[in-house]
């Protein structure tokens, strides 16, 4: 039985004085309860979508990304930009990363302060 027809069924109960007060505070304790597992139901399964869709996003990038440095290498490209949520810089030849020495100049700068 869904929780509206639970509702309306012990509300009509109620109001027709069939219910004691005990049996009233069970129902609503089990109203409660049903709209928990509802609840828990929900957040569970919006987890689970919530993982799948990352994992298969995450894939997805990797995919592209493992295509971009094939292209790039097939067609001489140094640097292939593609627009993404995660940024710009699909594919960059390893000569030109500058990473270490990037965070290094921070680093420098951040002790200079």
């Amino acid at each position: 039985m869904d929780l509206q027809t639970f509702y309306n069924r012990n509300d009509k109960k109620a109001k027709q004085g069939l219910l004691s007060e005990v049996q009233i505070a069970e129902i609503q304790n089990q109203a409660i309860e049903k709209e928990r597992q509802i609840i828990d139901f929900r957040e569970f399964e919006t987890m689970k979508i919530e993982d799948e869709a990352h994992l298969l996003l995450e894939e997805i990038t990797l995919r592209i990304e493992d295509h971009a440095q094939l292209f790039s290498r097939k067609n001489g490209i140094d640097i292939l930009l593609v627009k993404t949520a995660g940024g710009l810089i699909t594919y960059i030849e390893s000569s030109l990363d500058v990473t270490g020495e990037f965070i290094t100049f921070v680093i420098k700068m951040d002790e200079e302060k």
